[in-house]
């Protein structure tokens, strides 16, 4: 483990805090199914910022992949600064906050409750202002977080968000995903410790790839990279890596690639590779033999919190090698205020 690290500490943590959010949070996932099954949306809405951001990147693939249900990223400027007429009566709207005292998130739930949309809040402290706002609430139960760098809340969220999509769904493959989840987390967690970070440790730039569920693991990690180790590091799906940006890519910039088991694992592979041949230095996460980071056997429904899982404490870990605090970055603190 990162020596002495809170993040590293704190992300391992998560697989029993995820088995007491599947347990604890049954009663609240169910009222929320059953309000929806009742006015059914045709529209789901997320809002959040940084790492809850990509929690509501992991929310809109799940709906749609899963429930056929599109979902929009609603920046809250559109209402907080734009006073935007948006039509979401009906429409589901996802709020996915740590601390629930983001003003602009706050602000944007508590326009969507009198806009008619059934309103969700998704936090770490349900007597937080979010929370209040809501119609219903689902706590992360992360407990309480002390790293400035958020690791267990995000994959507890990302847990509820599972959670609730299996409810929504009733699909026995997932509901059966969403049992074996802390087992699989805590897999990831043995092996996080012998991860190889030098690449890691001397980077100055970096992408990182993955598509389909893998591109929300993906935003999350760049996320870490930037603020914890001050990494250069832009997250982008497979696909879109070809249109422009591998144009920067070169000798010496890193590429992580997130090659998840699924439908989409051939594209981030095929992406890297040709990256490769560009002269970039490339750090493969995926479950075949020669990858650098290899998870556990897992159910491939939860192989993009399995990742979150296995990468933060390499990364508190480089950061170290970095000569920084991974728990106290220059410029970022516990909960950001923005409107």
């Amino acid at each position: 483990m990162a020596d002495g690290t809170l993040m590293a500490a704190e992300a391992a943590s998560a697989p029993d805090r995820v088995a007491r959010l599947i347990r604890d949070e049954e009663g609240a996932i169910a009222a929320i199914a059953a309000a929806l099954a009742e006015s059914p949306p045709g529209l789901a809405v997320t809002v959040g910022r940084g790492s809850s951001d990509h929690v509501c990147t992991f929310a809109a693939w799940s709906f749609a992949r899963w429930l056929g249900l599109p979902c929009m990223s609603l920046p809250p400027s559109l209402i907080t600064r734009e006073a935007a007429p948006l039509r979401v009566q009906d429409a589901l709207l996802l709020a996915v906050s740590q601390s629930g005292r983001g003003a602009d998130v706050v602000e944007v739930m508590g326009w969507a409750g009198l806009a008619g949309a059934c309103t969700v809040a998704l936090v770490n402290d349900p007597a937080s202002p979010l929370a209040e706002a809501a119609r219903f609430v689902l706590d992360q139960q992360a407990g309480p977080e002390q790293s400035v760098a958020a690791t267990k809340s995000v994959i507890c969220s990302m847990a509820a968000v599972q959670a609730l999509t299996a409810a929504l769904a009733g699909r026995p493959a997932l509901r059966s995903a969403l049992m074996r989840l802390p087992d699989d987390l805590a897999g990831a967690v043995g092996r996080a410790d012998h991860l190889p970070i030098e690449k890691l440790a001397h980077a100055h730039n970096a992408f990182v790839l993955g598509r389909g569920a893998g591109l929300a693991a993906g935003l999350e990690i760049a996320l870490k990279l930037k603020e914890t180790c001050g990494l250069s590091a832009e997250a982008l799906s497979a696909a879109e890596v070809r249109h422009g940006p591998r144009e920067v890519v070169g000798p010496g910039f890193l590429v992580l690639a997130i090659a998840l088991p699924g439908p989409s694992e051939p594209d981030v592979r095929a992406a890297s590779a040709e990256l490769a041949q560009q002269g970039a230095d490339i750090l493969t996460l995926g479950t075949r033999p020669g990858d650098d980071w290899i998870l556990p056997s897992i159910d491939p429904v939860n192989a993009p919190l399995a990742a979150l899982q296995l990468v933060y404490p390499a990364i508190a870990r480089a950061a170290q090698a970095r000569g920084r605090d991974p728990d106290r970055p220059r410029t970022l603190s516990k909960v950001t205020s923005t409107f």
